[in-house]
């Protein structure tokens, strides 16, 4: 801290009570210390210029002895003593020039008079002011009677005297009167200030108070809210692990190969559904890295019907209508799909006793619209007006998060679209997404094919997964990739230093023995050359891994991660 910071804190650490008087405090002893300070420093120049002591050496003394104390009283707190005496001092020496020196000498350092009245109004008050103002009065008829001593019998020397003494006596109290009222202002707003900044402070303790219990409230709040969730994402889980039981046990005991392929192709349906689902959770947190690219949207339902089929039963009807052209949308592609299977549950339990669900989609403009109808039972106007509120749901308990719809405005809001809702009670419901056409190129983007070398790629896999790692293995050897698979860092480490050159790297962020960012990171002194892929569920990678790391969320298909490896251009999050 800055030496002079030091001194202004020192100035105000004086034990007063009163706001005021402790406002003042640092003010009166500047004023008393500086001349504290020059006379006596004054009088050692003089004494050796001249050395001797007299009377004028001895009342410097004094002067210095007495300001001197009046400061150490106002460090113990007496202010009130300390200004006191310090204004009475000031008049005392005030009165001694007008003795001996009159009244008509004196008119031309009256400005330099006024500093008793200004040093009593500010720091002792109004009262001061006026008792400081008779003194000066009793002081300047002293001064006029000096003046009519030496003035003799002359008329027009006393008149003279007389008229010094009414202008020096009208010019003090004018400059009493304003003080007076300056002086009653300032307090005022003084006071006021000390009384805001009480208020303020018990505002703050009541604000400190209120986010406490809204922080308990919300804790409750999330509580009750996961109890809503588990239920909800349980029903749904259960219901995917019957289908892929269902369709396993079938593909195990079918004779059919075609049989067993459509077994597998709705496993492959269902695995889809449940990462789906886990994004829908994460989505409403915006926690996930996400992809956003430009591509076909009626291509993109298309795909999807093979999602949404399974959703609803015989009694509903899916219908289409899709155009021929291209409808490029821009946003991520996965959470369009969940925004389709979103809104498709819901009208699925719209209509428990079938019904007819209608996809379609249209350019309108600068704008892709696009149509998701049901004839199920409808929403009256109080649910349409909460539709997207996130966790709001009319589904019985157990049945539903009520975060589904939430997350699909969030999408649609983000794109720069928007979600025109038509429903009423007995006539179904139609949700229109309209998401505005990308300024870029309009036509899917096309994918070079693949780069390949003359000799297979090589890859080293680390997961401490053996099952998963397996798959992962036979898929990238299906695409044309030589691996190595290990299951720890330690392993990865070693198998980097035997000499094998490696074209890229794929690391699991859960090991045994350390973390995939940490291990990518060592391996890049050891394979310079290699790609580095980071895969894990977690949903933080692009805070735990920098660049050129490429991150891939779980869960994905083997030929995904093949695509990465094989892609020669710059390596993306996905």
């Amino acid at each position: 801290m800055p030496p002079w910071q030091r001194l202004n804190r020192w100035l105000q650490e004086v034990p007063v009570e009163d706001p005021l008087d402790r406002r003042n405090a640092p003010m009166l002893q500047v004023v008393l210390a500086v001349p504290g300070v020059l006379v006596p420093a004054m009088l050692a120049l003089e004494l050796a210029e001249a050395p001797g002591f007299g009377a004028g050496q001895a009342i410097s003394l004094a002067l210095t002895a007495f300001l001197w104390s009046c400061f150490w009283l106002l460090r113990r707190g007496r202010f009130r003593l300390a200004a006191s005496l310090a204004v009475v001092a000031s008049l005392v020496m005030m009165g001694l020039n007008y003795q001996s020196y009159g009244l008509k000498s004196q008119l031309g350092l009256q400005v330099t008079h006024l500093l008793p009245l200004l040093f009593a109004g500010l720091l002792l008050g109004r009262r001061a002011i006026w008792r400081t103002l008779a003194a000066i009065g009793v002081i300047l008829v002293l001064g006029a009677w000096v003046d009519l001593a030496g003035a003799g019998d002359a008329v027009a020397e006393r008149r003279e005297v007389a008229a010094n003494l009414l202008s020096a006596g009208l010019g003090f109290m004018v400059v009493a009167a304003i003080l007076d009222r300056l002086v009653s202002a300032s307090r005022r707003a003084i006071r006021r200030s000390e009384e805001l900044d009480l208020l303020c402070d018990q505002l703050e303790r009541e604000i400190e108070e209120k986010e406490r219990s809204q922080a308990q409230l919300l804790q409750s709040q999330k509580i009750e809210v996961l109890g809503r969730i588990a239920g909800g994402i349980a029903h749904d889980f259960n219901n995917l692990l019957g289908i892929i039981l269902g369709h396993a046990g079938r593909a195990g005991t079918a004779r059919d190969p075609r049989d067993a392929t459509r077994s597998l192709e709705g496993i492959r349906h269902a695995a889809r559904r449940g990462a789906l689902m886990v994004r829908r959770l994460l989505g409403l947190g915006r926690s996930t890295q996400r992809q956003v690219e430009v591509f076909d949207a009626a291509a993109s339902i298309r795909e999807t019907l093979d999602l949404l089929r399974p959703l609803f039963d015989a009694r509903v009807r899916i219908e289409l209508s899709l155009p021929d052209q291209p409808l490029p949308v821009r946003l991520d592609r996965e959470e369009f799909e969940l925004a389709l299977l979103n809104i498709a549950s819901n009208a699925r339990d719209a209509m428990p006793e079938g019904g007819c669900f209608r996809l379609s989609a249209a350019r309108r403009g600068d704008t892709v619209a696009i149509g998701l109808a049901d004839t199920g039972t409808g929403m009256t106007a109080a649910v349409v007006a909460r539709l997207f509120e996130p966790f709001y749901t009319t589904k019985p308990e157990n049945r539903g998060t009520g975060i589904g719809m939430a997350v699909v405005h969030r999408l649609i809001s983000e794109a720069g679209g928007r979600i025109e809702v038509d429903s009423a009670p007995g006539r179904g419901t139609t949700l229109t997404l309209l998401l505005p056409c990308p300024a870029a190129r309009t036509g899917a983007k096309a994918k070079a094919p693949p780069h390949r070398a003359v000799s297979p790629p090589r890859v080293l896999l680390v997961d401490d997964d053996g099952p998963l790692r397996t798959l992962l293995a036979d898929g990238l050897s299906d695409s044309g990739l030589d691996v190595d698979g290990v299951g720890t860092a330690i392993d990865a480490l070693r198998q980097a230093r035997s000499g094998h050159r490696y074209d890229a790297i794929v690391a699991d962020y859960e090991l045994p023995d350390g973390d995939g960012a940490s291990l990518l990171h060592r391996l890049r002194s050891l394979q310079p050359d290699a790609r580095q892929v980071l895969i894990s569920g977690r949903s933080d990678l692009t805070e735990l891994a920098a660049p050129p790391v490429a991150i891939l969320h779980k869960p994905f298909a083997p030929e995904r991660l093949a695509d990465l490896l094989l892609d020669d251009g710059e390596a993306r999050s996905s």
